[in-house]
């Protein structure tokens, strides 16, 4: 059986935020399956709390359990216009690279069914989509790949969470 992605986008999102990620949820489900129901949760806030380390992080991923059923992502997308300085383009790619870094999990802990991620090769196949889905839509969504050998593979998400990091409980 062949599930879909479920996307709740909160009130408090940004209208274009919004509008570019369901573009790319459009995208992902015309070229990907999804053995398993997943969900995406988008939120305005700046940043969320991670389950594992209550640190503050901008997008977590989890398995069922318990009552949850489904595979799950949150995305906190409220540092949209701080990051906006960097250029509109630049702010959309980081927030579209943390969906694609969460799906990556999603299909590693499939295929292993334990989550012993590697990072460096999720960040790899993560930023490859993303740059593959701005290059087939015709819009190169920022310069942010133009960076990654100098930054390193999604350098943008790294550089989210580590600033959301430093902002303590």
């Amino acid at each position: 059986m062949n599930y879909e992605i479920k996307l709740n986008i909160f009130p408090s999102v940004n209208r274009l935020v919004a509008k570019e990620i369901i573009k790319y949820i459009d995208w992902l489900k015309e070229r990907y399956s999804f053995p398993e129901q997943l969900t995406i949760i988008i939120t305005g806030a700046s940043y969320l709390v991670s389950d594992k380390t209550g640190n503050h992080v901008t997008s977590t991923f989890g398995k069922p359990w318990g009552e949850q059923k489904d595979y799950y992502m949150k995305i906190a997308v409220g540092d949209f216009f701080e990051m906006h300085r960097w250029g509109r383009r630049n702010a959309v790619y980081s927030i579209l690279n943390d969906i694609s870094y969460g799906l990556m999990q999603y299909y590693d802990l499939l295929s292993t069914e334990k989550a012993d991620f590697n990072e460096d090769e999720i960040d790899k196949k993560a930023t490859q989509l993303t740059i593959d889905y701005s290059i087939e839509r015709g819009v190169l969504l920022g310069d942010m790949y133009r960076k990654i050998h100098h930054w390193g593979m999604s350098a943008v998400r790294k550089y989210r969470n580590s600033k959301s990091n430093r902002i303590k409980k």
